[in-house]
C-alpha cells in the first residue's frame, strides 16, 4: 500500500511585530489559504495551539467555528493531541483520560482518522533543583507501573477510537542532554514494545523522523535500522530536519537555538543532516500521511520541501 498523501501543520498561533505570540483563528484561515497553492492534501491541527482548550473541554460553538473555517479549504485533516497529555500517577490519570477522550471527539468532529498522542513522561520537566541535585528518582518498578497506567488509559480510549474510526498514533519523543531518559518513547524499540503489549488495531505509532534522528545521535542506535523495524507499526509520520545536536530543556525553540543548531529545530526536510532519501525510501509503502511538521518561521520553504520529498518518492516508487 502506498502512502495516503503529504501534509503540513497549521495552527492559530500568530506572532506580532514585537515577537509576542497570540491565538487568532483568522490566522489559522490565513495559514490554510497559504497552503492551498502548495499541493498538500492534508493539514494537521494541533489542539494545544488553539483557543479554549483546558482540562479537555471544547465548547460546541467553538468546535463548529473551527469546522466552518476548515470546510472552506480542500484539505483532509489530522489532529495532534494536546502536548500536556501525560501519565505520572493514579491521581493524574483520570483527568488525562478525560483529555484523551475529548481529543478523540474533537478529531471525530474534524473527520480525522488520526489522533497523535504524546506518551508518558517519567519525571517533572525540570529534574534538577537549584543545587543541581536530582529532585526525583524513578526505579524500574516505578516505570513499569507508569507504563501499565498508560496502557490502561490507552486501551480504554482505543475502544472509543475504534467506534469513531480513529487510530491513536503514539509519537516517539526527543532526548535532552539535561533530562534524558525521561520517557520510554525516546527509543523506538521501547515504543514498539508498548504498542505490541497494547495489541489493539486502533493503536499505532507516529514516527517523528526528527526526534528519532536526535535520539539515534544521543543513544547511539542505528537511525535507519530502527525506522525499518518500526515500519509495520507506523500509522502516521512527522518529517522535519535538524542537525542531530541534542539540546537542553532550556533551549526549546527561539532564534538562539536556531542559530546554534541545537535540538528539535523542525526545519524543512533537506535543510539539515537527516538522510531524507533513505528515510522516504523506507516510508514509501507505509499506509500513512507524510506530515511536514515545520516551524512557522520556516514555512515559506514548505513548498520547496514538498517538491523535494515528492520527487524522492516518485524516484523510489
Amino acid at each position: 500500500m502506498k502512502i495516503k498523501g503529504f501534509g503540513i501543520n497549521a495552527d492559530a498561533l500568530q506572532e506580532d511585530d514585537q515577537g509576542k505570540k497570540k491565538l487568532d483563528l483568522n490566522g489559522l484561515a490565513r495559514n490554510l489559504d497559504h497552503f492551498t497553492d502548495m499541493d498538500f492534501e492534508f493539514v494537521e491541527i494541533p489542539l494545544h495551539r488553539l483557543r479554549e482548550i483546558s482540562e479537555g473541554s471544547f465548547s460546541p460553538s467553538y468546535i463548529e467555528k473551527i469546522r466552518r473555517i476548515l470546510s472552506g479549504f480542500p484539505f483532509k485533516y489530522t489532529v495532534h493531541g494536546p502536548d500536556p497529555l501525560n501519565i505520572k500517577n493514579k491521581e493524574n490519570i483520570s483527568s488525562q483520560r478525560e483529555n484523551l477522550i475529548k481529543s478523540l471527539e474533537f478529531a471525530h468532529a474534524l473527520d480525522s482518522e488520526i489522533l497523535v498522542f504524546h506518551p508518558g513522561k517519567f519525571a517533572a520537566f525540570k529534574i534538577l533543583d537549584s543545587s543541581g541535585k536530582r529532585r526525583l528518582e524513578f526505579t524500574r518498578r516505578n516505570v513499569e507501573k507508569m507504563l501499565a497506567l498508560e496502557r490502561e488509559m490507552l486501551y480504554s480510549a482505543a475502544k472509543k477510537a475504534e467506534k469513531l474510526g480513529i487510530t491513536i498514533a503514539i509519537e516517539n519523543t526527543q532526548p535532552y542532554v539535561d533530562r534524558s531518559p525521561y520517557s520510554y518513547s525516546e527509543l523506538l524499540s521501547l515504543l514498539r514494545i508498548q504498542v505490541d503489549t497494547l495489541n489493539h488495531p486502533n493503536i499505532g505509532i507516529t514516527l517523528d523522523v526528527g526526534h528519532a534522528f536526535l535520539s539515534a545521535n544521543f543513544y547511539g542506535f542505528n537511525f535507519l535500522e530502527e525506522i525499518a523495524k518500526t515500519i509495520p507499526y507506523i500509522r502516521h509520520a512527522h518529517i522535519h530536519d535538524n542537525l542531530g545536536k541534542v539540546g537542553k530543556t532550556s533551549e526549546k525553540g527561539g532564534a538562539k537555538l536556531m542559530a546554534q543548531g541545537y535540538g528539535d529545530l523542525h526545519l524543512p526536510m533537506g535543510f539539515g543532516k537527516i538522510p531524507v532519501d533513505e528515510v522516504l525510501s523506507l516510508l514509501q509503502n507505509c499506509p500513512c500521511v507524510i506530515l511536514h511538521e515545520i516551524h512557522n518561521g520556516t514555512k515559506e520553504c514548505a513548498k520547496e520541501a514538498l517538491k523535494l520529498t515528492k520527487g524522492i518518492m516518485s524516484e523510489v516508487a
